[in-house]
């Protein structure tokens, strides 16, 4: 569930509106349900007069004190308040194993996000209809080999970064890190391509080019 790949799907999706207006409206206050989504990947979004940022930060940690807080933002030179831009954190640790009971559905879905198996995430849905559809949704990405690939290509890069940070790497870091996303990549499309993939979407979904492709085929 904290995959930003499967979240970004799941989201885009008007099936799973409910799921994320809910989740939404109970860390925010924003009602969502009438919104229209434009897609900053896909839409550059000339026709938006005007922008207001929310940012939730789910955050794979414990609080000692509270579950989630909110903050706003402040502009450094005049000390006022930016308007527009407001933060929100959910420690999500916080939420976890706690299992739906008909009357805390915003807590089990936090704790949703905790889960790291598909057993452990309908334990904690049980029977709450909107995060069955969600879980039922999820075990069929699971074998989509084109998400599949953009997810492996996530863990990656944030395996790699992990480590960059864990080992203390300080010098030469930003080209430590480039090399390590190109192998990654490299990786990824031979076993895509051993796998009889199209290589218009290996290239989409590894950044290596057709030519380069060509040459590991």
């Amino acid at each position: 569930m904290l995959s930003d790949t499967t979240f970004k799907y799941l989201f885009k999706n008007n099936e799973y509106r409910k799921f994320f207006n809910y989740l939404i409206k109970s860390v925010t206050d924003i009602d969502i349900s009438d919104f229209k989504l434009y897609d900053a990947e896909l839409n550059s979004g000339e026709d938006i007069k005007h922008k207001y940022v929310v940012q939730i930060n789910f955050n794979k940690k414990k609080h000692p004190f509270i579950g989630k807080a909110s903050y706003v933002i402040m502009d450094e030179l005049t000390k006022k308040e930016i308007k527009d831009f407001k933060i929100y954190d959910i420690y999500l640790e916080n939420y976890k194993d706690i299992i739906y009971n008909g009357d805390n559905k915003e807590e089990m879905y936090l704790s949703l996000f905790t889960a790291s198996s598909y057993e452990e995430l309908r334990r904690i849905a049980k029977d709450e209809k909107e995060a069955l559809k969600v879980l039922d949704e999820l075990e069929r990405l699971a074998i989509n080999d084109e998400l599949g690939a953009v997810y492996d290509n996530e863990i990656m890069q944030k395996k790699m970064i992990s480590f960059a940070h864990n080992d203390g790497v300080e010098e030469g870091l930003k080209e430590g890190l480039k090399q390590g996303r190109k192998e990654a990549e490299i990786t990824i499309a031979k076993n895509l391509l051993k796998d009889d993939l199209p290589i218009e979407m290996v290239s989409k979904n590894t950044g290596l080019s057709i030519e380069e492709l060509k040459k590991l085929q």
